[in-house]
């Protein structure tokens, strides 16, 4: 009887691993399957929360130009320079645009939270508060503080409107400061102090945001400065020595000497080392700039609008100067 019940138990437990195992993987094809969905609905919140996706896309896409591109005999360099420039384009055009964003809806946060502070600590409710300041010019932030108020009037509490505020403009500054006001609102805080308080916070942090870019501006000139050093480089091999190397090997052949013309470099050499040097400006010009973004701004995807001006660089330079 023993072991039948130890086997009816160890049949028992297989039984729930399985099923343990097979909703877990139901809910793994759920979370993937969700999210296709989320990509061909509504394409532009994917890229907002991951911009990286944006980068796998638009690779996608320049490796299929390549492949079309080769088979209809196009030049290499040229399927490689434009499929880098498809590639890149897209997502840093995109983090581009979103950091210009975020960089003006936070310059103007701090004073907003200290404008609503001053007005709440003299004593004026906090409807009439936000009321005037929703008269007032604080740029890219001036309609969603309209927005707010519309919000209160209609009777939602500031707390939720804040919250909302916060769905619509998540800068990391707005989601940390909203946060901070919304839990220590409903701890049972003085609206008025923590308004003063959360303002000064995020003035400091502007602070140090522009302290650090200033700090790390010399290695972003640093990294343009490198790359520009290696092009000199290339270009100088290009211009002088290659060709002091194929006028060495005419004069050996015209003058007959044994393995001269062998041993020097044909004028297929010299296009063949022009085109390893063009690949080596455009390598190390893609991950100069992914670099320089890191350094400066923090993101990879930052660098890849230096990674495009390097490219272009270097395909000037090729056509051009080589």
């Amino acid at each position: 009887m023993d072991e039948r019940a130890r086997e009816s138990e160890r049949g028992t437990e297989t039984e729930i691993e399985t099923e343990r195992d097979e909703l877990l993987w139901a809910i793994v094809k759920g979370e993937r399957k969700s999210a296709l969905n989320k990509f061909f609905d509504k394409p532009m919140d994917m890229f907002r929360e991951k911009p990286v996706s944006l980068f796998y896309v638009s690779s996608v896409v320049a490796v299929i130009f390549s492949i079309i591109a080769f088979l209809l005999d196009v030049p290499i360099q040229d399927v490689i320079l434009i499929a880098i420039i498809m590639a890149i384009i897209p997502p840093g055009l995109y983090d581009s645009h979103v950091k210009t964003k975020i960089r003006k809806i936070d310059a103007h946060f701090p004073s907003l939270l200290g404008d609503l502070a001053h007005l709440r600590r003299s004593g004026m409710p906090l409807g009439a508060a936000m009321g005037l300041v929703a008269q007032g010019q604080y740029g890219v932030l001036t309609k969603p503080i309209k927005w707010i108020d519309s919000q209160m009037t209609w009777g939602v509490t500031f707390e939720d409107a804040l919250a909302r505020f916060a769905k619509r403009y998540p800068t990391p500054l707005i989601r940390r400061s909203i946060s901070i006001i919304i839990e220590a609102s409903r701890a049972g805080g003085e609206i008025g102090e923590i308004l003063e308080a959360v303002a000064e916070d995020a003035h400091e942090l502007k602070i140090l945001e522009v302290k650090r870019k200033s700090e790390t501006t010399p290695y972003l000139a640093v990294s343009y400065l490198s790359y520009f050093v290696f092009v000199a480089v290339i270009m100088i091999l290009c211009t002088s020595f290659l060709p002091m190397m194929e006028v060495m090997a005419e004069k050996a052949a015209e003058k007959g000497a044994a393995g001269g013309a062998e041993g020097g470099l044909t004028s297929a050499d010299i296009e063949l080392f022009k085109m390893l040097f063009f690949h080596a400006l455009v390598v190390q010009g893609f991950f100069a700039g992914v670099v320089a973004g890191k350094i400066g701004e923090g993101s990879v995807l930052a660098g890849l609008k230096h990674s495009l001006i390097f490219v272009v660089v270097s395909f000037i330079v090729y056509t051009v100067l080589m």
